[in-house]
């Protein structure tokens, strides 16, 4: 009797222990969870940096020389460049193309895409995609494709390989191992080549750390790799994409997206991008100067970045992971996107970012649109098109000297560029690539004069 007593005292007392040792820990690691990342002074330093890079990585040097039909110099000749397009691409999912109820909106829809965007993502989700076997629905984005084409839009397709539901049509799911394979490899192979020269960018397979790979194949990056033969086989021009999500945090490159695509690299499988989707965790405000990490981390890889997927919404919801407060408001929104794509334009391995979802009333995330539901613009997409289609973009105007030359530095990409003096004019096109500085001589027709 007296020995149970003290075995239940015993017990008791260890309860207790255990009891407060447990709260104890549970209030450490709640501390821990709700410091806040990052702080004004990083995010400045960050910024700061960044604007430092673009200055050196993402413009370059033009010397325009301009001569009379004689050979003379021309002095005080008028020199005006107006950049065209530009080699870093800002695009978003084109998902809710022609799909609005009406003409008016499903016009306004296309009007908003083609006023920001030289980039847009359709949607190949096998099971929507085809539904029936051999009955592949090619249309539709055939369709979207052209129209992106006739406006001067680079397009990609989304997804080929993805080993979810949506990725897996149901009439494959009745496959043995060997014949879903195959029906994967035909699909891949029918997709890519189909739409060669309209579609010559693909997200070959999406997230693969995150899920299994396709039965038959022994690894995941087995299944990969075997992707993007397969792709390239299909259209050897094409840019080829593996995507995943999760990934922003991963500053020190020891995550297992990043292995995967070192043992990609090792076995020279046959990609140009890492696609890096950034919505994970949905309410975080990533500090800047994680972000500018993790893109330092994968751009030591060798290999182009794609931001492929990127959405902080305006959905109400309370921020989290930082040390700014409140909510993500429209303002909010508007603020994190700005400072992202900074950022982002300050790596140079970074050839693009995608917004996931145009306007709230398809958006995959409430508030996750860049236009409202009427699709009238959100501020996030003033902001946008301020730094894409005016920071970012080089207009200059100036005259030449004694020696008929001026010179400035401008953003890559293509330009338009028009000489005038004493009545005559000429107009050339020319492209500024990171490489080298571009170097233009301009000769004026007779009556230039000197």
């Amino acid at each position: 009797m007296k020995r149970a007593t003290q075995f239940r005292r015993r017990k008791k007392m260890h309860l207790r222990w255990f009891t407060g040792f447990l709260a104890v820990a549970t209030s450490l690691f709640l501390l821990v969870e709700a410091q806040p990342q990052g702080s004004p002074e990083a995010d400045r330093a960050a910024l700061q940096r960044a604007q430092e890079a673009i200055e050196q990585h993402r413009k370059g040097l033009v010397s325009v020389v301009v001569r009379t039909a004689e050979g003379f110099p021309a002095s005080r000749a008028r020199v005006v460049a107006e950049q065209t397009t530009s080699r870093f691409h800002v695009g978003c999912n084109i998902f809710g193309f022609d799909r609005f109820s009406s003409p008016e909106e499903n016009s306004l829809y296309a009007k908003r895409f083609e006023e920001l965007f030289d980039f847009a993502t359709l949607p190949f989700y096998w099971r929507g995609y085809e539904p029936q076997r051999g009955k592949p629905q090619h249309a539709y984005r055939e369709t979207v494709a052209r129209w992106c084409k006739e406006k001067g839009i680079v397009t990609k397709g989304h997804p080929l390989a993805w080993t979810v539901s949506s990725g897996r049509p149901r009439w494959v799911e009745k496959l043995s191992q060997e014949d879903s394979l195959a029906a994967l490899r035909g699909r891949i192979t029918d997709c890519v080549s189909h739409f060669k020269g309209v579609i010559n960018a693909w997200d070959v397979v999406n997230e693969p750390t995150h899920t299994r790979p396709w039965p038959g194949t022994k690894s995941t990056a087995d299944f990969v790799e075997s992707c993007l033969k397969w792709a390239r086989r299909a259209n050897p021009g094409a840019l080829l994409v593996v995507n995943e999500y999760y990934v922003i945090q991963d500053t020190e490159g020891k995550g297992p997206f990043y292995k995967l695509i070192k043992e990609l690299i090792r076995r020279n499988a046959p990609f140009e991008a890492i696609g890096l989707q950034c919505h994970e965790p949905r309410t975080d405000w990533y500090p800047l100067d994680m972000v500018e990490k993790t893109l330092k981390a994968y751009s030591r890889l060798g290999k182009r970045i794609q931001i492929t997927e990127f959405t902080p919404t305006s959905s109400g919801n309370a921020i989290t992971g930082s040390y700014h407060k409140g909510v993500w408001d429209e303002k909010a929104q508007a603020d994190y996107a700005e400072q992202f794509f900074r950022i982002c334009f300050g790596n140079p391995a970074v050839d693009c970012i995608v917004w996931w979802d145009l306007c709230e009333a398809k958006a995959w995330l409430k508030g996750g649109g860049l236009l409202r539901k009427d699709l009238a613009p959100k501020e996030v997409y003033r902001r946008i098109r301020r730094l894409v289609r005016k920071e970012w973009r080089t207009r200059f105007e100036g005259v030449t000297d004694a020696e008929g030359k001026v010179e400035f530095r401008g953003f890559h990409g293509t330009y338009r560029l028009t000489v005038e003096a004493k009545g005559m004019k000429k107009t050339v096109e020319f492209e500024l690539v990171p490489t080298k500085p571009v170097q233009i001589a301009v000769t004026l027709p007779d009556g230039g004069g000197k």
